[in-house]
């Protein structure tokens, strides 16, 4: 975490300085999207140092508006009850695949290194075992 936020200090001085001319709200969409992952996901995508990094480009794919979200919000606003019982989904399945993929994925090696972070996921890992315990 600290060293994150050293990254964004650091990012931030450099466009003071003049060295780079980077839209502030920018870095700190890179430093919102790295805790995101670090804490929800529990992995270091570095999208400081990388602005494209993998992870960044999917969360792009997730909250980016289109035509079709758009349409979409406007439906469930004038027809609520016909959208859920349709059971139309919002986000589009590639996307949500993937974030699917690498929540397993990250769980998988966390048990099978036997990995503790003291993070979201280890508090769903923690919770499966109680349940399968008793």
């Amino acid at each position: 975490f600290f060293l994150t936020v050293h990254l964004l200090l650091e990012d931030t001085a450099h466009a003071a300085q003049g060295r780079c001319h980077r839209n502030f709200g920018r870095s700190v969409a890179r430093y919102t999207t790295d805790n995101i992952a670090s804490c929800a996901f529990g992995i270091d995508c570095k999208c400081l140092r990388k602005p494209e990094a993998e992870f960044r480009q999917w969360e792009r794919k997730l909250l980016v508006p289109t035509f079709k979200s758009w349409r979409f919000r406007f439906c469930i606003v004038m027809m609520r009850s016909i959208v859920y019982s349709l059971k139309i989904t919002f986000i589009r399945k590639y996307v949500s695949s993937y974030f699917r993929r690498m929540f397993i994925e990250t769980v998988e090696y966390r048990e099978k290194n036997e990995i503790q972070r003291n993070d979201f996921i280890d508090l769903l890992i923690q919770l499966n075992k109680a349940l399968h315990w008793e």
